[in-house]
């Protein structure tokens, strides 16, 4: 079921049981005031809205001067740096975590001297 038919159901019982007897004790020895509470919090209880958690989803895009080695869909991503006039790859990885924006830097390339800008953009 649900938790609009629920919710219709315990207000018409909730209504029928306060016109009906209006506090007098039924044929257990409770009142029908204690029924009706005794209702409302099962109901509610029963059907919590549940608490939905959703986490954001980066991405990460080397636009000059890098490889992007890893990443995972979290801030984290790991990179090389490349040199775009020889094709130099470094070995070092490079661990950022970065939040939305891009990431400039720039480094020497080992190989031809070349001064190799670096642009890493991210999204969410």
């Amino acid at each position: 079921m649900n938790f609009r038919k629920v919710l219709l159901l315990v207000s018409a019982a909730v209504l029928c049981l306060g016109c009906t007897a209006c506090g007098e004790e039924s044929a257990d020895g409770i009142s029908t005031t204690e029924a009706t509470v005794q209702v409302q919090v099962s109901a509610t209880t029963a059907y919590a809205p549940r608490e939905i958690r959703t986490e954001k989803t980066y991405y990460h895009a080397a636009l000059q001067g890098a490889v992007i080695v890893e990443q995972d869909g979290s801030r984290s991503f790991k990179y090389q740096k490349k040199c775009d006039v020889c094709g130099y790859l470094d070995n070092t990885r490079v661990n950022v975590s970065k939040g939305v924006g891009t990431l400039d830097t720039s480094f020497r390339c080992h190989e031809c001297s070349n001064h190799q800008k670096v642009k890493i953009k991210t999204t969410d």
